[in-house]
């Protein structure tokens, strides 16, 4: 695997310069570094059966959040709250999936 300087560097002087002059710094995940990789055939990709969600906005990571305690609620139910495990936070002061760090 390269170094993400080393990736940056290279993108930087092909993608930027063939593909998308005066937009030096800014790279776009979808167009500029998968398709980059892809066609030098440097990518690799991993298939999952658990759950996952892409968070690509702050209002998909509401959503996000949302499908992830979700998935906490059926696979690690004692990772969110319960008022058995915290007997000091009323039940009636927490709606739906939560999880508290242990620190609050």
């Amino acid at each position: 695997l390269r170094s993400l300087p080393a990736l940056h560097a290279r993108l930087d002087t092909s993608v930027h310069r063939n593909v998308r002059p005066g937009a030096r710094g800014q790279f776009r995940l979808e167009q500029d570094v998968l398709s980059y990789l892809a066609a030098r055939k440097t990518i690799y990709l991993y298939h999952t059966t658990e759950h996952w969600a892409q968070c690509k906005s702050a209002g998909a990571a509401v959503r996000c959040g949302e499908l992830y305690l979700r998935a906490y609620r059926q696979r690690s139910p004692q990772l969110l709250y319960s008022p058995e495990r915290y007997p000091r936070i009323p039940a009636h002061a927490v709606e739906g999936d939560v999880v508290i760090h242990p620190s609050a």
